[in-house]
């Protein structure tokens, strides 16, 4: 049990995942606004998500 709490604080991996999925996100959101930007077809007006960017 030692080794698996010595090996790395469990502040560094909480970050990263932090980082990582704050990172998805963004992208996420990105790619949504610059497919509602370009074509509207992709997303229909009853869509929540376009609006909540808005």
């Amino acid at each position: 049990m030692n080794e698996t709490s010595d090996q790395e604080p469990p502040n560094l991996p909480f970050a990263l995942l932090l980082v990582t999925q704050l990172g998805t996100y963004a992208v996420i959101v990105l790619v949504t606004v610059l497919l509602s930007h370009s074509t509207d077809l992709s997303f229909p007006t009853g869509n929540p998500l376009p609006s909540r960017i808005k």
